[in-house]
């Protein structure tokens, strides 16, 4: 095997090292979005029930 070429093992290595990165990212994504998206749903929630209160009187 020449000097510059993989192994099949260190291959699959870095595939699984790339693939552990990605997973982690994606995880990390999504927990910022629904950090994000809970308390928006909340506070729009809260809006049009203070906004239909507040036509209804």
């Amino acid at each position: 095997m020449s000097k510059g070429q993989m192994t099949n093992k260190e291959y699959l290595i870095c595939i699984d090292t790339k693939l552990s990165s990605l997973k982690e990212q994606f995880s990390n994504h999504i927990k910022h979005h629904w950090m994000v998206t809970i308390p928006m749903i909340g506070i729009t929630g809260a809006a049009i029930t203070a906004l239909v209160i507040a036509l209804l009187r």
